[in-house]
C-alpha cells in the first residue's frame, strides 16, 4: 500500500468492531483453547475474513487483527486511529503512478511535490522554475519560484546592438556616463521627450529613455543665436553635437548629421519632427530632429 500513516490513540476502530458484532479484545489476549472447528475464521470489520490462529491486516491501513480460537472464534485488533499523511513526495511525474502527475507549490524550491490525478485544461499558465527558466503548464509540474515568466538577468549595455534581439538598452534618467540595462522591449502608447546627455532632445517611452539622458523634457534652446554660441562645436564619433571640450552643444551648432533612417536598428518609434525638421540617427537609434540643411 503506497501510503504513509501517522499513528494516534483513538477508539474509532473499537466502536467499528463492536458495531459489526465482533468480539473485541486488546491484541495479545489469549482467548479460549478451542479452535472453533476446521476452517473457522473471524470476520474483519472492513470486510473479508481472517482464519483462526492467524493475524491479518484490518484493511484500514494501520491496524492488525488476530483471529483467536474459541466458541465462537474471537477477533483481537490493535486499537489505533489511522491518520492519512498524504502520498509520498515526488520530484517528477516519473515517480508517480500512471494517470498522475507531480504537482508543486508555486514557491517550492528545495521541496517536493505531490502525486495527483491529471487535470485537463485548455489554458496553460506560465511559471518561473527554480532553475530560472520559464515554462508553461496547467499546474506547476516542476519546482517553481513563482507564477509568471522569469526575468532574464540584467545585462549592462551602451547601445541597442549590445542587447539580445528581444531586448533594448534602457538608461536611468539623469545618469550621464552610466551604462544602461538590457530590458524587455516596451510597446508603449505614450511618448515623452528627454534631454540627451549630448544636449539633443529625443523621444522615447515615458521613463524609459533608450539613450543616456540628462533629464526628462526637451533640452533648452540656443541661448545666443550668434556665432559665438557655437564656437568650437562639432559632431563627435557618436554623431552627437559637442563642444571641443566634450560638453554637449545645441543641435543647431552642428551640421553633417546622419539622417539616413535605414541605419536605425532600435525598435523604438522615430520622433515626430515639426517645422520641416527630420529625425537623425545617433549610434544605432534615433537622435534629435534637425533642419534638413544640417544633414550630411
Amino acid at each position: 500500500m503506497n501510503q504513509r500513516w501517522k499513528i494516534a490513540p483513538a477508539l474509532a476502530l473499537w466502536a467499528l468492531l463492536e458495531a459489526c458484532g465482533a468480539s473485541v479484545s486488546a491484541q495479545g489476549d489469549g482467548g479460549g483453547s478451542n479452535d472453533g472447528g476446521s476452517g473457522a475464521a473471524c470476520a474483519l470489520p472492513t470486510g473479508g475474513s481472517c482464519p483462526v490462529g492467524t493475524s491479518c491486516p484490518a484493511g484500514d491501513g494501520c491496524n492488525t487483527c488476530s483471529c483467536i480460537a474459541g466458541q465462537p472464534p474471537r477477533l483481537a485488533c490493535t486499537l489505533l486511529a489511522c491518520v492519512d499523511a498524504g502520498p509520498p513526495g515526488c520530484r517528477s511525474g516519473a515517480e508517480c503512478a500512471n494517470g498522475q502527475e507531480c504537482v508543486f507549490e508555486t514557491s517550492s524550491c528545495g521541496g517536493t511535490g505531490r502525486c495527483e490525478g491529471l487535470t485537463p485544461c485548455a489554458m496553460p499558465m506560465t511559471y518561473c522554475s527554480c532553475t530560472g527558466v520559464s515554462y508553461d503548464a496547467c499546474r506547476p509540474n516542476q519546482p517553481t519560484r513563482f507564477e509568471g515568466r522569469c526575468e532574464a538577468p540584467a545585462q549592462a549595455c551602451n547601445a541597442r546592438t549590445t542587447c539580445p534581439a528581444d531586448r533594448e538598452c534602457v538608461y536611468p534618467v539623469g545618469a550621464c556616463g552610466v551604462d544602461g540595462r538590457c530590458s524587455p522591449i516596451s510597446d508603449c502608447a505614450e511618448i515623452a521627450q528627454f534631454c540627451g546627455c549630448d544636449g539633443s532632445t529625443f523621444r522615447g517611452c515615458q521613463s524609459r529613455p533608450t539613450r543616456p539622458a540628462m533629464s526628462e523634457g526637451a533640452c533648452p534652446g540656443v541661448a545666443d543665436a550668434g556665432a559665438g554660441a557655437c564656437a568650437g562645436a562639432g559632431l563627435n564619433a557618436q554623431g552627437a553635437c559637442v563642444f571641443a571640450g566634450g560638453s554637449s552643444a545645441p543641435v543647431a551648432c552642428c551640421s553633417g548629421y546622419n539622417c539616413d533612417t535605414r541605419t536605425a536598428l532600435c525598435e523604438s518609434l522615430p520622433p515626430t519632427c515639426e517645422g520641416g525638421s527630420v529625425p537623425t540617427v545617433v549610434g544605432a537609434c534615433w537622435g534629435p530632429c534637425v533642419p534638413r540643411a544640417l544633414c550630411r
